[in-house]
């Protein structure tokens, strides 16, 4: 039984990385390869510690509805199932030991689409996506390199999967060696793309207005109590999602930053200042935010606008609200007496804007695991409403256009059971010959629809500055 235990869960290989690229150089060194990705702490605090990247995965994990496709190589393998079954059945083949020097040492990094609640939820099927991307989309990395910005330090991971035993451990030294020589590699500049001439939104002004006044009537008619609606902007020339990433993460840093390639030459880059769920263990945190206000121009201005988002009755009701909704989603998966609230609400500052947030703890009950936890979880009430399955029909009518990736996750499931997802909010795609990102807001009984419209620009203000865009 020994010897099968240690064939079942490989020992990982620790090494290391010193002197170390920083994560920006680390990820620019494995551009080239195949699906590379970085999950960035840009911006330092209580959340914002560690970062990740990796490239070349071993096996990819795709699914559209309940089709389901599995990449090995070249091989695909395609069938029919609940993607959360099948992603768990599928993860449950590589079980890992932890690695206590990184909460994060191999696994599945990727996204999951806002459209994944369809499998969960029977909603309506009012709009499509002129680029559809995958419900999820989900690389399996056996090999990845963790910044440990709190100690100052770098260090490889290697696993050895899908390999076992005594050529998994050759093929874990290998592949560390691996990631380390691409780490190393000369990193030319990357070159400089045209800056968008065009931009174009979803929703006109008027439009936008008209929305937000249709969710107020369905608000006073009884049927919910809050819409977060979104517009989206579409930029043109597509701009190369490596420089867009290096330039976002200067102008507008955050905690639950991430870049990803996705099929067909696409780019998923994100800027999240928002914690959608993590596991450690048993014990699971998100942090939902809401409430915003733009940073002030002086330290007595910044310091008003700060205040004044303290003191807003509207904004922590809309707090509250979705507290009280986390709380029942948590619930239905949590061990009994365990679902505990933070401070509330809690100031978060980010370079251009303040938010108010709560922490929101519990444990996930024995007979239960994290796929539980995301099926009951997803997508986060911040970004949806409540009650949360009336408040996406009520997305699906308004909205023009479905949200693919925006508002879904983006982030890092464990082979030793962890879990970090971000809210892909201040989130960009690159398809095709176009950037994508959205905006949006919550929307309750007492919104001003004109303030509401301007609160979305103030979101995507360090985004289109990213893009050269400053009159946005």
């Amino acid at each position: 039984m020994k010897n099968a235990r240690k064939e079942r869960n490989p020992v990982v290989i620790v090494r290391p990385l010193d002197p170390a690229p920083t994560p920006l150089e680390g990820l620019r060194g494995l551009s080239e390869l195949a699906f590379p990705f970085l999950l960035h702490s840009a911006q330092l605090g209580p959340q914002g510690r560690y970062s990740f990247a990796g490239a070349d995965p071993f096996l990819q994990f795709v699914s559209h509805g309940t089709q389901i496709e599995v990449w090995r190589g070249a091989q695909r393998q395609r069938f029919e199932a609940d993607p959360f079954v099948a992603l768990r059945e599928l993860m449950h083949t590589y079980p890992m030991a932890s690695a206590v020097e990184t909460p994060f040492a191999a696994g599945a990094v990727g996204f999951f689409s806002y459209d994944l609640a369809r499998v969960i939820e029977d909603l309506p099927q009012e709009t499509q996506d002129p680029h559809p991307f995958p419900d999820i989309h989900l690389g399996f990395y056996d090999a990845v390199v963790t910044w440990d910005a709190q100690e100052g330090r770098a260090l490889i991971t290697s696993s050895g999967l899908p390999l076992r035993g005594r050529a998994g451990q050759e093929h874990a030294a290998q592949r560390a060696s691996w990631l380390e020589a691409q780490l190393r590699r000369p990193r030319g500049s990357i070159p400089h793309s045209a800056t968008p001439t065009e931009m174009t939104s979803n929703f006109s002004r008027e439009e936008y207005v008209a929305g937000v006044e249709e969710v107020k009537r369905l608000i006073g008619a009884g049927d919910l109590f809050q819409v977060n609606l979104s517009q989206r902007f579409t930029v043109r020339p597509r701009p190369d999602g490596l420089e867009l990433f290096e330039r976002l993460t200067r102008v507008n840093p955050a905690p639950f930053a991430a870049y990803l390639e996705g099929p067909d030459g696409s780019q998923v880059l994100s800027a999240s200042p928002e914690l959608f769920v993590r596991v450690r263990g048993d014990e699971v945190l998100t942090t939902p935010i809401k409430g915003t206000r733009p940073r002030g121009d002086s330290p007595e201005s910044d310091l008003a606008q700060a205040q004044e988002l303290l003191n807003s009755e509207k904004d922590l009701a809309e707090l509250v609200m979705i507290v009280d909704l986390l709380r029942n989603d948590l619930g239905r998966v949590a061990q009994f007496g365990s679902v505990t609230v933070g401070a509330l609400p809690t100031l978060s500052s980010h370079p251009t804007v303040h938010h108010l947030h709560a922490d929101i703890r519990a444990r996930i009950a024995p007979h239960l695991d994290r796929f539980d936890l995301l099926r009951a979880a997803f997508p986060g009430g911040s970004i949806t409403g409540a009650p949360k399955v009336r408040a996406m029909e009520v997305i699906e009518h308004l909205e023009p256009c479905r949200r693919g990736v925006y508002t879904g996750a983006i982030g890092a499931l464990g082979f030793d059971g962890g879990v970090d997802l971000n809210i892909a909010i201040r989130t960009c795609v690159a398809a095709g010959d176009t950037l994508t990102f959205s905006v949006g807001g919550g929307i309750v009984a007492d919104s001003d629809p004109a303030s509401e419209y301007e609160e979305t620009l103030h979101k995507g203000r360090g985004l289109a500055k990213a893009l050269g865009i400053h009159d946005f």
